[in-house]
Protein backbone atom coordinates (compact mmCIF):
# COMPACT_ATOMS: atom_id res chain seq x y z
CA UNK A 1 0.00 0.00 0.00
CA UNK A 2 1.22 3.78 -0.81
CA UNK A 3 1.44 5.94 2.14
CA UNK A 4 -1.04 8.27 0.56
CA UNK A 5 -3.98 5.62 0.72
CA UNK A 6 -3.62 7.14 4.55
CA UNK A 7 -4.00 10.59 4.14
CA UNK A 8 -7.40 12.29 5.04
CA UNK A 9 -9.84 12.90 2.34
CA UNK A 10 -8.90 16.39 1.51
CA UNK A 11 -5.07 16.91 2.47
CA UNK A 12 -2.48 17.24 -0.31
CA UNK A 13 -0.04 16.24 2.21
CA UNK A 14 0.41 14.21 5.25
CA UNK A 15 3.34 14.26 8.00
CA UNK A 16 4.30 11.19 10.18
CA UNK A 17 4.46 11.39 13.67
CA UNK A 18 8.12 11.04 14.51
CA UNK A 19 8.58 14.18 11.93
CA UNK A 20 6.34 16.15 14.07
CA UNK A 21 8.06 15.07 16.88
CA UNK A 22 11.58 15.84 15.74
CA UNK A 23 10.58 19.47 14.54
CA UNK A 24 9.40 20.49 17.84
CA UNK A 25 12.58 18.06 19.82
CA UNK A 26 14.62 20.21 16.95
CA UNK A 27 12.67 23.72 17.67
CA UNK A 28 13.76 23.53 21.48
CA UNK A 29 17.56 21.97 21.37
CA UNK A 30 18.16 25.51 18.93
CA UNK A 31 16.39 27.68 21.70
CA UNK A 32 18.91 26.51 24.46
CA UNK A 33 16.06 24.10 25.52
CA UNK A 34 13.30 25.86 26.06
CA UNK A 35 9.75 24.70 25.60
CA UNK A 36 7.61 25.77 22.88
CA UNK A 37 4.10 27.58 23.49
CA UNK A 38 1.57 25.45 21.03
CA UNK A 39 1.91 28.77 18.67
CA UNK A 40 5.49 27.91 18.44
CA UNK A 41 5.27 24.11 17.48
CA UNK A 42 2.41 25.09 15.17
CA UNK A 43 4.06 27.46 13.41
CA UNK A 44 7.24 24.92 13.58
CA UNK A 45 5.29 22.16 11.87
CA UNK A 46 3.76 24.27 9.70
CA UNK A 47 7.49 25.72 8.42
CA UNK A 48 8.89 21.96 8.24
CA UNK A 49 5.81 21.05 6.09
CA UNK A 50 6.07 24.31 3.69
CA UNK A 51 10.20 24.59 3.56
CA UNK A 52 10.88 21.25 3.84
CA UNK A 53 13.81 22.46 6.59
CA UNK A 54 13.40 23.28 10.37
CA UNK A 55 12.57 26.89 11.53
CA UNK A 56 15.47 28.91 12.02
CA UNK A 57 15.72 30.85 15.29
CA UNK A 58 16.15 34.85 15.45
CA UNK A 59 19.62 34.72 16.48
CA UNK A 60 22.00 35.65 13.55
CA UNK A 61 24.38 33.11 13.05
Amino acid sequence: MEDEEYAPSGSSYLLEVHLIKDVITVWSEWRDGRAPSLDEKCAAVAHYATHDAYIPTDKPG
